[in-house]
Parts: C-alpha cells; structure tokens; sequence
C-alpha cells in the first residue's frame, strides 16, 4: 500500500514551493480550490433549515 501526502500553498509563497520540490513533492495543478463564506454562508445554512 502506497502512502501520499499533499500540502496546501498560497501561489506566491516561493519558499514553501521550493522547499516542497526539494522533497520531490509535485504540484497538482488540475485543483481550483473554492471558498463560501459572509452572506453567501449564511444563505446556504438558512437553505438548509
């Protein structure tokens, strides 16, 4: 069984992207990350309700 490990770096952090490489790390450039929050949050909670 083969183990993974993935971290998460903000785009411009060049030294966190290096440092990753340097372990062999590649990056994984098919993933567009989304985030909900403010009045676009609350509205899905009060849908759920």
């Amino acid at each position: 069984m083969a183990g993974k490990d993935r971290w998460w770096v903000l785009d411009w952090n060049t030294p966190s992207i290096e440092f990753y490489r340097a372990l062999g790390a590649e990056p994984m450039d098919a993933w567009t990350v989304f985030r909900l929050d403010g009045a676009a949050l609350h509205s899905l909670g009060t849908k759920a309700e």
